[in-house]
């Protein structure tokens, strides 16, 4: 699997062979987040824990709001269902 923003470079005419995939990081996330959302959620923690300045997840999610904005909306969503996952 590929997770790139730039999908023209990664055809699925060219990938398929290979038995890969190209994805968005919002198609990505929002995936993962059906199969797993607790796993993603610590992803997301894992992700803000590795940047200069330890952000917290809700740091992390405003990042992102600029970038793939399906899956924050569906995390912020989440955060309003207590026990989801």
């Amino acid at each position: 699997m590929i997770v790139t923003e730039n999908l023209r470079l990664f055809p699925d005419a060219a990938l398929r062979p290979h038995r890969l995939a190209a994805l968005t990081p919002d198609t990505f996330l929002t995936e993962l987040d059906a199969f797993a959302p607790r796993r993603m959620a610590a992803i997301l923690v894992a992700q803000g824990a590795g940047l200069r300045g330890q952000w917290s997840l809700f740091q992390v999610l405003d990042a992102l709001c600029t970038q793939p904005p399906t899956v924050v909306a569906i995390v912020e969503a989440a955060r309003a269902k207590p026990g989801r996952g």
